[in-house]
């Protein structure tokens, strides 16, 4: 679905793995974000960079997943 994003600062982590498996990686940037104050505003999202058609094995996978911040 294509879409915009409004403008704004982000916290972004890098999940290397199954997508399965995504749920350490989302806490341990919600960590982050509390740890230095910020206060996460709206819904976080996902970046593919790895297509699992052309890269099978999913211990290769990367996702960016981002939370816009104030």
């Amino acid at each position: 679905m294509a879409g915009s994003i409004e403008a704004g600062n982000v916290v972004r982590g890098i999940h290397i793995g199954s997508y399965h498996k995504a749920a350490r990686s989302y806490m341990a940037i919600e960590e982050y974000v509390i740890d230095k104050g910020y206060v996460k505003v709206g819904p976080p999202w996902e970046q593919y960079i790895t297509d699992p058609v052309e890269v099978p094995d999913t211990s290769m996978w990367i996702t960016h997943i981002y939370f816009r911040v104030q």
